[in-house]
């Protein structure tokens, strides 16, 4: 399981083609929800990867170490 949570753009579409052509499960999530959320979300679908838009990696930083993903892209 990826959660995206990145803009519309092309690295959003990029992704989620990749993701699928790979086999995981993409889990697209809004970009206005706040890190506190974010963690909710990936508790609840078990994700172990997050692809993040470059202004969401800082305050996703803290999501990926208090959660089991292991991959910040």
């Amino acid at each position: 399981m990826i959660t995206l949570y990145a803009a519309n753009s092309w690295g959003w579409m990029v992704s989620y083609y990749a993701s699928a052509c790979l086999g995981a499960v993409m889990n697209p999530v809004n970009t206005m929800l706040t890190p506190d959320v974010i963690e909710f979300v990936v508790h609840d679908c078990v994700a172990k990867a997050i692809y993040a838009s470059p202004e969401k990696v800082g305050p996703t930083l803290a999501v990926k170490d208090r959660t089991d993903v292991r991959v910040l892209i």
